[in-house]
């Protein structure tokens, strides 16, 4: 499991104009801090960025983890993360950390 700490509900928001269609466009993201493990296995904590969909409120600070629908596997059977969805992990897998 990949556990994410949301510490605040800040958004930072970028727009522009598409350069492919020349349409306006916005990207809301949220930072988070992934626990994630090194090739020699320690544990660090990555600051990551969460893009969220059009109207979707920022998550609350708290943990979470990844949805199962935030992992497949591609036509070539990689395995791959694709738009990330969070879920807030239980009180006591939490306590547990």
């Amino acid at each position: 499991m990949i556990k994410i700490e949301i510490k605040t509900a800040a958004v930072e928001e970028f727009s522009g104009i598409s350069k492919k269609s020349g349409k306006p466009f916005t990207m809301r993201n949220q930072t988070g801090y992934a626990n994630v493990v090194d090739r020699t296995g320690e544990l660090l904590r990555q600051a990551v960025k969460i893009t969220l969909e059009d109207g979707q409120q920022p998550y609350a600070p708290g943990f979470y983890q990844l949805a199962p629908n935030s992992i497949y596997v591609d036509s070539f059977s990689r395995l791959i993360i694709g738009r990330v969805v969070l879920i807030p992990v239980q009180s006591a897998m939490r306590s547990a950390a």
